[in-house]
C-alpha cells in the first residue's frame, strides 16, 4: 500500500520549493555556518511588498550571526563538491527567471530573499512572481541594475523609466516579431532593497500594497497568529487557501473551505536533516480528539523487521467515513481512499474501513501487514467478510506458534492448459492485545525479524514532539523516499536545475498530521533526513 504518496507529495512540496527557491546548502550535503537555535520566525520589512493572499511565498532568513551571505558558496573553501552543487542550484534556479546568479548576483546579493507566485485566471499561461533581494553593499544592486538594463539596451530591448508615486520602475518590452512580450520590472527601495517582478503591472500592485498595512503580509493578523504556532526555522512559507488546491493538489473539499486561511510553515535547515513545522490555520475552533497514546505505542512497538514504510492512523474507520466533515479527514481521506484502491485484494481495504481503534501498516519487503487492536475490528467480523468473499480458514502451525490462514484456489490458464493455484486472502498472528494482519507469510515473519529499530526511533522522536498522538504518523526508509522522488516531477526538476543527482543524499522521512494541541488548525511536521 502506499497510502503515503500524497503526505509524501505534500511535504516534499513545501521543502523542496523552499529549496528551489533558495539553493538551500543542506540539499546538497554542505555543512554552511547557519546557527539553529534561533528565535521565533519573524517576518522581514520586505513582507509588506507581498499580499496577504499571494499563492506561494518564501522568506528566505538565515542567521546572521556569524556574517553568513550567498557569496559563502562562492568563496568558502569548505566543502568543495557540495558548494559546487549549491552554486549549480543557485544558478539555474535564477536562470529560470532570467537571471545569472553567478554574473550578477552572487556579489552582492544578502542573507534576506524573498519570493512571491501569484496564479492568474488565463490557461496555461505562467505563474506571475516577484523577488526581494536585500544588499550587502549600499552600490551592490544599484550596480547590477546599471549593468542588466544596459545589457538588455545592447540586445534591443525597448527598456523604460517610470516614476511611479515618487519610485522610479525600469521595465521593458521585448519587441517579437509582431508581437509584444511583457518582460520584468525592477525597483530600487532605500538603496538595499531590490524588486523584481514579472511584469510593471505585479511591481506597481506590490508598491501599492505597500502602503495598505491591512493587506500585506506584514500586516497580516492572522499569518502573524499561525506563525505562534510554529517553531523558528532558516524560511517561512505561506500558500494560500486556493493554492493549496491548484498549486499542490491538495483535496478540493478542504482547499474550498471557508473556515480557514491556507498554511503557514517554518524550513528550518540542520547538518543531518530539514524540517519542516506548519499549520493549517482554522478560523474556528476545531473539534477535540480523544487520545490514544498507549493502545498507538503497543502498535509500534510490535514493528520490527526490515520495514520500508511505517504508517499509523489513531481511527481508519472514522477517517474513511465519507460524511464526516472533520477539516482533516477531509485533508486525508481522499488521498488514503486512492491508494486504497491499487491495493490487491479487498482485506486491507476491509480491515482499515472497519478497524474503530489506531491501526499500523508496515509495508515489508514481501508485503503489507496490518495491526490492529484485538478487537477491533473483531475477528469474527473479518472471518465472515473473507469466508464471503470465497476464502477457506485454516490454520498452520510454524515453530510451535499458530497462524490462521484464508485462501482459495484459482485457475491459472496457461496457453488453455488450466491449473489450480492457492491464493491467500490474508494472514493472522495474534498476541496478547493486537492483531497482526499479513499478505503473506513471508511478510509476517518479516516482522518479527530485526531492522526497523532506526525507523522506530526517528518516529518515536517526533510522535513525542507532537505532544499527543498524532492522527497519522508516518515514517519512510531511504528506498521508499528515493524511488518516490524519481517519479516526481517536482524532485526531476530540482536535480535539474541543479545539474547533478541529489538521490543519493535522502536517508529517510518522518511526519505526522494532527490538531494542534489548541485545536486551531492541522498541525503538520516532517523531518526529511540527508547525508
Amino acid at each position: 500500500m502506499k497510502v503515503y504518496s500524497f503526505l509524501v507529495s505534500l511535504v516534499i512540496s513545501l521543502t523542496f520549493l523552499g529549496l528551489l527557491a533558495m539553493g538551500a546548502t543542506s540539499a546538497s550535503a554542505i555543512q554552511a555556518p547557519i546557527t539553529t537555535h534561533k528565535p521565533s520566525v519573524e517576518l522581514p520589512n520586505a513582507a509588506k511588498f507581498f499580499p496577504k493572499d499571494a499563492s506561494f511565498t518564501i522568506h528566505w532568513m538565515p542567521d546572521n550571526e556569524n556574517g553568513e551571505e550567498f557569496n559563502y558558496l562562492t568563496h568558502s573553501s569548505k566543502a568543495i563538491k557540495g558548494i559546487d552543487q549549491a552554486r549549480r542550484l543557485m544558478s539555474g534556479l535564477f536562470a529560470l527567471t532570467g537571471l545569472d546568479f553567478d554574473a550578477e548576483l552572487a556579489g552582492w546579493i544578502g542573507s534576506n530573499v524573498s519570493l512571491a507566485f501569484f496564479e492568474t485566471n488565463e490557461i496555461d499561461k505562467p505563474l506571475d512572481w516577484i523577488i526581494a533581494l536585500s544588499s550587502i553593499n549600499k552600490d551592490g544592486a544599484k550596480d547590477f541594475l546599471h549593468r542588466y538594463w544596459g545589457k538588455e539596451a545592447l540586445a534591443g530591448v525597448n527598456v523604460e523609466v517610470e516614476n511611479y508615486r515618487g519610485i522610479g520602475i525600469i521595465g521593458s518590452n521585448a519587441i517579437l516579431g509582431e508581437d509584444i512580450s511583457p518582460q520584468k520590472a525592477t525597483t530600487l527601495i532605500n538603496n538595499n532593497l531590490l524588486l523584481i517582478a514579472s511584469n510593471k503591472r505585479i511591481l506597481k500592485k506590490s508598491l501599492d500594497l505597500s502602503q495598505k498595512y491591512e493587506l500585506n503580509q506584514l500586516g497580516d493578523k492572522r499569518l502573524k497568529e499561525s506563525m505562534l504556532s510554529i517553531e523558528s526555522g532558516n524560511a517561512l512559507i505561506t500558500i494560500s487557501q486556493h493554492g493549496l488546491n491548484s498549486l499542490f493538489s491538495m483535496p478540493i473539499k478542504f482547499s474550498q473551505r471557508t473556515d480557514f486561511n491556507g498554511f503557514t510553515g517554518s524550513v528550518k535547515f540542520n547538518k543531518s536533516n530539514i524540517t519542516l513545522d506548519g499549520i493549517f490555520q482554522s478560523k474556528t475552533q476545531l473539534k477535540g480528539i480523544e487520545a490514544e497514546q498507549e493502545e498507538s505505542l503497543s502498535l509500534l512497538q510490535g514493528t520490527s523487521g526490515p520495514a520500508e514504510a511505517v504508517i499509523i492512523i489513531k481511527s481508519s474507520s472514522e477517517l474513511l467515513r465519507e460524511n464526516n466533515q472533520e477539516p482533516l479527514h477531509q485533508l486525508v481521506r481522499p488521498l488514503i481512499r486512492k491508494e486504497l484502491q491499487k491495493v490487491k485484494g479487498l482485506t486491507p481495504k476491509a480491515i482499515t474501513s472497519l478497524n474503530k481503534g489506531p491501526l499500523i501498516w508496515i509495508q515489508e519487503p514481501a508485503g503489507w501487514v496490518l495491526g490492529t487492536q484485538k478487537d477491533k475490528p473483531t475477528f469474527e467480523v473479518i472471518d465472515e467478510f473473507l469466508k464471503q468473499q470465497g476464502e477457506n480458514p485454516s490454520e498452520l502451525m510454524i515453530n510451535k506458534k499458530t497462524f490462521k490462514v484464508w485462501s482459495k484456489l484459482v485457475p491459472k490458464n496457461n496457453q488453455n492448459n488450466y491449473t489450480l493455484e492457492t491464493e491467500l486472502g490474508a494472514i493472522l498472528s495474534e498476541d496478547s492485545d493486537n492483531n497482526w494482519w499479513a499478505e503473506t507469510l513471508e511478510a509476517m515473519q518479516q516482522r518479527e525479524e530485526t531492522g526497523a529499530e532506526v525507523l522506530q526511533a526517528q518516529l518515536k522522536d517526533i510522535i513525542i514532539n507532537n505532544k499527543q498522538f498524532p492522527e497519522i504518523a508516518l515514517l519512510l526508509n531511504s528506498n521508499q523516499a528515493e524511488n518516490y522522488l524519481n517519479k516526481w516531477d517536482p524532485w526531476l526538476l530540482l536535480q535539474t536545475v541543479s545539474d547533478s543527482s541529489l538521490k543519493s543524499n535522502i536517508q529517510g522521512l518522518a511526519l505526522t498530521i494532527n490538531p494542534d494541541e489548541n485545536q486551531t488548525g492541522i498541525a503538520l511536521r516532517t523531518s526529511l533526513d540527508i547525508s
